[in-house]
């Protein structure tokens, strides 16, 4: 089956309720056609259906950080400390190999480009999930780093510091 058509039946499965299987389909999606347009659209569907669909995602969703040390708009009551968040991530054997092919030749290596966007958007959740864990509800001068664990595996942290803000209503 080609690309396309596995995308459709994904989507097919994933309209008529069954998640797993839309989920293993993009997947497939995702390892055997890595650099196609297909690919990016089955990341983003499958991040949707993995990613936890609760209240907590919702809260965290809606904190704000930024990378300034003030909000124009809103007032910091209280800074309750650094707020952190991290993860290492590292690609398959496969990528891995097609990665050092792409070195020689040049070019954008997409896998490792996808490897730390993931890792960004854990690191960002996780830190999110400390600044609430610290009694916060913004987070203020937020800051990225990256550093390589081993050959293939990327440690990618982000942190900022932890606030209440007074939040405006506008009615």
């Amino acid at each position: 089956m080609d690309v396309k058509n596995l995308l459709i039946e994904a989507q097919k499965n994933e309209k008529a309720g069954k998640i797993e299987e839309a989920i293993e389909l993009y997947t497939k999606i995702i390892n055997e056609f890595p650099d196609t347009s297909e690919a990016d659209l089955a990341r983003a569907y499958r991040y949707n259906l993995v990613v936890p669909a609760d209240k907590e995602h919702d809260e965290l969703f809606n904190i704000p950080f930024i990378s300034s040390d003030v909000f124009t708009e809103e007032t910091i009551i209280k800074t309750h400390g650094m707020a952190r968040g991290s993860t290492v991530r590292a690609k398959h054997i496969g990528k891995d190999l097609m990665a050092e092919i792409k070195n020689i030749v040049g070019g954008e290596l997409k896998g490792y480009t996808e490897l730390l966007a993931e890792g960004r958007e854990e690191a960002i959740y996780r830190m999110k999930q400390d600044a609430v864990r610290l009694g916060a509800n913004a987070i203020t001068c937020v800051r990225f780093t990256t550093s390589t664990v081993t050959m293939g595996a990327a440690e990618i942290l982000a942190y900022g510091t932890a606030v209440t803000i007074e939040i405006k209503n506008d009615l």
